[in-house]
């Protein structure tokens, strides 16, 4: 069932995601930008690289090639989601096992990917791939993504690309970021979501 407030949310990230100030010393960038909600890839990124913060007004202090490190893992996290979400959806289309893709840090900090098969069991014994013998007897696999949950990785982690983002381009005009594909994507994917009722 569609969370109206959850929407809200996402939609919010969706349109605040330019408020940011940065300034510039030595190669040193200053970002700020609001309170990092929960969002363990993104904690990870900025503990990784920032070289101190104030947490009293959240401004964080980047060397510029390290904001770019930063923006270069968000726009790889981001592309990860939206594969996910699309291949979900052809998945119900074609009914295909669906395999669902997850970003983690491994001990030395480094961005890795694995995967595994995401399924419901759903009783229906007379779909085309319903087990027709053993424990599972007239259920079939029916592929499963938490829908919500990508939307909302998808909004933060594009959210705070365009943040750092920005702060690089505003240093350097010459810094090139994608912001009318994944706008484009994001809009598309929210619609959809709003008829997963």
């Amino acid at each position: 069932m569609l969370n109206k407030n959850r929407l809200k949310i996402i939609t919010l990230i969706f349109i605040l995601s330019t408020i940011f100030s940065s300034c510039c010393t030595n190669n040193v960038i200053e970002v700020s930008m609001s309170p990092i909600l929960n969002d363990d890839l993104v904690l990870t990124l900025i503990k990784n690289y920032s070289l101190g913060s104030e947490n009293q007004d959240y401004t964080y202090k980047f060397q510029k090639t390290d904001l770019i490190k930063i923006t270069n893992n968000l726009e790889i996290l981001i592309q990860v989601s939206i594969d996910n979400m699309y291949n979900y959806l052809e998945c119900i289309e074609t009914e295909k096992n669906y395999t669902y893709v997850y970003p983690f840090f491994d001990e030395k900090n480094e961005l890795c990917f694995n995967s595994k098969e995401s399924f419901v069991y759903s009783y229906f014994p007379e779909h085309k791939n319903a087990f027709k013998d053993g424990e599972f007897v007239g259920y079939y696999k029916c592929p499963y993504l938490n829908f919500e949950n990508e939307l909302y990785l998808l909004s933060n982690h594009y959210s705070y690309y365009k943040i750092f983002g920005e702060a690089i381009k505003e240093h350097n005009e010459y810094f090139l970021f994608d912001t009318e594909k994944y706008d484009y994507h994001l809009n598309y994917l929210i619609s959809v979501f709003s008829k997963l009722k």
